[in-house]
Order: structure tokens, then sequence, then C-alpha cells
């Protein structure tokens, strides 16, 4: 008797293991079976109630599942900004190195600003990685003229190292841009535009190789850090045996509608025949509201023997003299944004105002060399409209102003007088970006 009542339960236990393991299978057609296996007597109440119970368990086992399998696993995405231009000025003494500086008036043409191409992969719950080929200049070109790409971020990030902490590991984005560029939360967020004014008068790097260490010091996540060590090279490999170092807190406040960001980083540049450094110091200060945003940014970078001047003759002061040394220099810049809501996720407006001195510590007594521009103050200026014909297009019609002012009218003869006077280059754009998959 024994052996007859064994025999259909392991039939009954077969299948509803068959049942149960069966995606095809709702829940509720295990629950018909066990309840018409218990209208015919062939299992007890208790059996039925530890099937159910197991059941249950394995509905709950497989809901994990599937959130860690949307966790995990790969995804290919991609970023793009292009620009029909028109250069309607042009400085006449070609001053600056933006990206219009050298092109005559008059000039047109299409282009793509960036072309990212990435791949993200979640290894597991606590370890992630990041790939991103990148073209973005006119130069990332091969020897044939057609355009090359060159690794962006290369890197492995390990979650939750400690509480509310994330370390990664190899060529990732740096600090220098956690809210001006970009990335997610970024306060300028029209580097489809622009670079913000610390990346755009390069004295910031947007990634690099080493280090990096992101946390918030609560679970709100309204104070933050991050601390990296790197090379100081960028996307390109290492070239000399210094590093660079880079700090940041932030901060936001009332209601997440303020945010206070503070940066800096230190890179020695050389020891010998005499020592070279630079210190960046950056603050950023926001507003956002409900459709709208009103932001500064002011960056310092203190340049240690930056370049080599020449004194004047003693008792003649515009006659260039025999002694020379290295000067220092200290750059200096800031920028004033604001972006607006008009139909909301529709149509958006922007307008952007720079002011950048590239050397507060120029002096008029000294004779630089032909490749300084310390002298020349920049005004730079750009406003646009944003339509999302999509979420994830925006079609911009821009224009870009950079203006040019020295800082003194005597050059010590060093340079032609034409570089004293005002001037700007002015480019009309129409700027498309979208973003797929990401």
């Amino acid at each position: 008797m024994k052996t007859n009542t064994l025999f259909p339960k392991l039939i009954i236990a077969v299948l509803l293991l068959i049942v149960s393991g069966t995606k095809a299978l709702a829940q509720h057609d295990s629950d018909e079976l066990i309840r018409l296996l218990l209208r015919k007597k062939l299992i007890a109440q208790s059996d039925a109630d530890s099937l159910y119970a197991k059941e249950k368990q394995q509905s709950r086992q497989d809901e994990t599942n599937e959130k860690e399998n949307k966790k995990h696993g790969g995804k290919v995405w991609g970023l793009v900004y292009a620009d029909a231009i028109y250069k309607a000025h042009a400085d006449s003494a070609k001053r600056g190195n933006l990206q219009y500086s050298a092109q005559s008036k008059d000039s047109s043409g299409f282009d793509f600003r960036r072309i990212y191409l990435g791949y993200n992969f979640a290894i597991s719950g606590r370890f992630a990685t990041e790939f991103i080929l990148s073209n973005e200049s006119e130069t990332d070109v091969l020897p044939s003229g057609n355009r090359s790409v060159f690794v962006k971020s290369a890197n492995l990030r390990w979650r939750n190292i400690f509480p509310l902490a994330d370390l990664v590991i190899g060529l990732a984005a740096t600090p220098t841009l956690t809210y001006v560029g970009d990335r997610e939360g970024a306060v300028w967020s029209y580097r489809s535009v622009e670079r913000s004014i610390s990346d755009q008068r390069k004295m910031g790097l947007s990634s690099d190789a080493g280090v990096l260490l992101q946390g918030k010091f609560n679970k709100q996540e309204t104070f933050g850090y991050n601390f990296m060590l790197g090379n100081g090279s960028g996307a390109k490999p290492e070239n000399d045996k210094f590093k660079k170092f880079y700090a940041e807190i932030y901060g936001r406040f009332w209601n997440k509608h303020l945010l206070f960001d503070l940066y800096g980083d230190y890179e020695r540049g050389r020891l010998s025949p005499y020592q070279q450094a630079k210190t960046t110091f950056k603050a950023t200060l926001a507003f956002q509201a409900r459709g709208f945003t009103l932001g500064a940014e002011l960056v310092q970078q203190g340049q240690q023997n930056n370049t080599i001047y020449t004194e004047a003759k003693a008792g003649e002061p515009n006659a260039i003299g025999t002694k020379k040394d290295t000067v220092s220099a200290l750059a200096f810049g800031v920028s004033v944004f604001s972006i607006a809501t008009i139909l909301k996720e529709k149509l958006l407006i922007f307008a952007r105002c720079d002011y950048f001195n590239p050397d507060l510590m120029f002096s008029n007594k000294n004779f630089y060399g032909s490749a300084y521009t310390g002298n020349t103050v920049q005004k730079y200026f750009t406003a646009g409209l944003d339509y999302l014909p999509e979420s994830n297009i925006h079609i911009i019609p821009n224009i870009w102003y950079d203006g040019f002012l020295a800082a003194s009218d005597a050059y010590n003869n060093v340079r032609p007088l034409s570089l004293f006077h005002q001037d700007y280059d002015l480019v009309y754009r129409i700027t498309v970006s979208y973003v797929f998959n990401r």
C-alpha cells in the first residue's frame, strides 16, 4: 500500500516540477493542477500547502533573477553633435585657439564636433565596465584624411566598495566637468553647443587614466565627493613621471534646487632646468527650479614659470635687453549661463556669456616671446533655441561669438600693433544633437 501511494506522488511531483519550471505556463495553471489533485484526493492538504509555498518561493526567485538579468548584460549606445556653420566675421589678427579661430570670413560647411560609440556592461551587481570610442575634432583624422577614433574611456567600476562609494579604475571621466559637461545632472547641459569655460580654455581634462573614488556623504545624495589620481595626459598615453591630483566636493541645498561645487587639481610639469606646475581652483554655483537654470562657473589656474621673458635695457624701457628669466601666469575665467523652458519637453532657450583673461600677471614692462598671448582678454557669448522633435533629438539654431581686447596698448614691439585693436569671430550655426540607447 505504501508503494502504491508513493508512486502517484512521484508522478505528481514530476508534473509539478515541469509546470513550475516551464515559463510558458502561467502561475494559475499550476494552481489549477494542485486544486485538481486535491479534488481527486491524490494529495493531502498538507502536501498542497507545501507545494503552494514552494511555488511562491520559486516565483519570488524568478522575479529576483529577472531583475538581476535586466541589471546585468551589455548595452551599445551612441552620441552625435553635428553642425551646419557660416562664419559671418573673422578677427583680422587671427587670434584665439578655439574651434573657428583659424577659419576665414565666409567659411561654411557641415561637420561633426563629437561622435561617441559606447558600450556598457554590468558584470555583476558589484562590477561594471565602460568603453567609449570617440571622434572629437578636425585633427582626429587618418593619414588618408578620413575620420579616425580614439579610446575616450575604458574602465572598471567597483560599486559600493564601501558604503555610498564607487571605485573606478582605468581611463574615465575626471571630476573637472562633473556639473558643467554632458553628464547626467550637469547644470550647463549644452555641451552640444560649447564646452564649459574650463574645458574650452584648456584648463581641465574631460578624461584621464588613473584611479577615481566617487562617493556620497549621505543617503539622500545631497552631498558628495570625487577624488582622482591620474596621469594628467588625458586620453593620450602617459609621457612623463608626474601625476595629476583631482579633488571635488559638492552639495545640493534648498530641496536640491541650489548647487555649490568646489574643485581643485594640481599637476607638476617639470623639475629642471626650472620647475613648472599648474594649480587649478574652480567653483560652480547654480540655481535650478522647474524649467529654469541660472548658474555661474569661476575658474583660476596658476601656471608656475609658464613662459620666458626678456627684461628691457637699463634706462631704455622700449629696448630689449639681454637678461632672460621665467615668469608665472595666472589665468582667470568666469562664465554665466541660463536655460529656460518655453514649451515643456519641446522648446528651450539658453544663453551664456564668458570673460577670460589668460594672464592676470601680464606686464607691459616685459618683452615676451612671440607665442605669448597673455595680454589678450577674450569675451565669449552664445545663445540659441533648442527644439526637441523627440526626447533624444535636439535641433539647435545658435550664434557663436568670441571677442578680443588687448589688455595693454604697449607690447614693446614684440608683436605687431594690429593685435591691439578690438575684433571678434562670429559664427551662425544649426546644431543637431542626438543620442540612442543611452
